[in-house]
């Protein structure tokens, strides 16, 4: 087991991994790379909900339930290598462990932990790298990259919510209290994705996230921070339409 920092530096996950795994012709193999918002980090419950992840989850409308109806001839199969708490420093070390088979899709979705950390300077270069490795040991992959959402916003609806014991607790290891930073850190960062998928032709980008207005039922009631189960959903829905398939 990895001992983890989530952004409240107290959560412990078990990685996937596909080593020793026998790939059969006829599979789709499909994984997820990310942070938090990938492994539904209390999107219902407590800690990891891996079944409510936009991109993996078995029991909602996820991108991987929509490829297995996509594929129905296929034997789909998923694995979810996102890490709650991370930057886009790890980015690369899931890659290179993802790539242990021929992978067929990836989702990404990483940066907010950058932002919150205030620093972006090598997020372009950890991007690229990482869809270097995908495509190197992947020349078929389709790559959907997602944008990053807005914690600034996020961070006023959760006023509303009364939140503001919990967010004073999340700004120890989130600090957007510069909002002016924020905005322009986070508008880079995106742009910086968006140029990626368009130098890439196996690369995909989609905006709807960081377009998404955040609601006051899209946030998780447990740390008033995290996307919860309605907004894991439409995350999938708004994602999958500017991907690869309609």
């Amino acid at each position: 087991m990895k001992k983890l920092l989530s952004i409240f530096g107290i959560c412990t996950i078990v990685s996937a991994s596909w080593w020793g795994f026998s790939v059969r012709d006829n599979d789709y193999m499909m994984a997820t790379l990310g942070d938090s918002a990938s492994t539904a980090f209390n999107a219902a419950s407590e800690w990891n909900n891996l079944g409510l992840s936009w991109s993996s989850g078995s029991e909602i409308e996820s991108h991987f339930v929509r490829l297995k109806r996509q594929y129905p001839g296929k034997r789909v199969r998923v694995a979810n290598f996102a890490v709650p708490g991370v930057d886009s420093s790890d980015i690369e070390r899931q890659a290179r462990q993802a790539s242990r088979v021929e992978l067929d899709y990836v989702t990404i979705l990483i940066g907010s932990n950058d932002l919150c950390r205030g620093d972006i300077s090598e997020f372009r270069d950890r991007m690229i790298s990482a869809v270097g490795i995908l495509t190197s040991k992947s020349p078929d992959v389709k790559i959907l990259i997602s944008s990053t959402p807005n914690i600034v916003q996020a961070r006023e609806v959760a006023k509303d919510l009364k939140c503001e014991r919990i967010w004073s607790k999340v700004m120890e290891r989130c600090n957007v209290s510069d909002a002016d930073k924020f905005y322009d850190n986070w508008w880079k960062l995106n742009a910086i994705l968006d140029v990626i998928s368009q130098n890439n032709e196996q690369v995909k980008f989609s905006d709807a996230v960081m377009l998404r207005k955040i609601e006051p039922d899209s946030i998780s009631r447990i740390d008033c921070f995290h996307p919860n189960l309605f907004a894991q959903e439409r995350i999938s829905e708004l994602t999958w339409k500017q991907g690869w398939w309609k």
